[in-house]
């Protein structure tokens, strides 16, 4: 999404990968996070926030750790729950379209 539009970006699925190195105050994150309570995306988060890096969380609740730690923000307060087997019914419809505004107004930004 980013890419494509000649923002240079890159993920992280696994954050037990070594990624410190690229923390620093010149760096972004989009943080994905359905609960904002997973323990190594938080551990993530705070090595984000001492490395002084901008941050953007994007989950379902205000209230949740990555949330809190974060620097900014965006909820999109979507009910989810979890089968039998853990599945989560969580839709990823929101947080696309978080995404692909945000890549858009980025994009405008670089215009100007």
């Amino acid at each position: 999404m980013f890419n494509r539009k000649g923002i240079k970006a890159f993920v992280i699925d696994d954050f037990s990968m070594r990624v410190q190195n690229v923390y620093d105050k010149n760096t972004g994150a989009v943080v994905l996070t359905v609960s904002g309570e997973t323990d190594e995306v938080n551990r993530q988060l705070m090595s984000m926030k001492n490395a002084q890096m901008k941050t953007l969380v994007i989950t379902n609740t205000a209230s949740s750790t990555a949330a809190k730690l974060a620097g900014q923000a965006l909820c999109y307060y979507v009910p989810s729950e979890r089968n039998e087997f853990f599945y989560s019914s969580a839709t990823q419809v929101p947080v696309i379209y978080i995404l692909e505004r945000l890549v858009d107004e980025i994009e405008k930004m670089m215009i100007e």
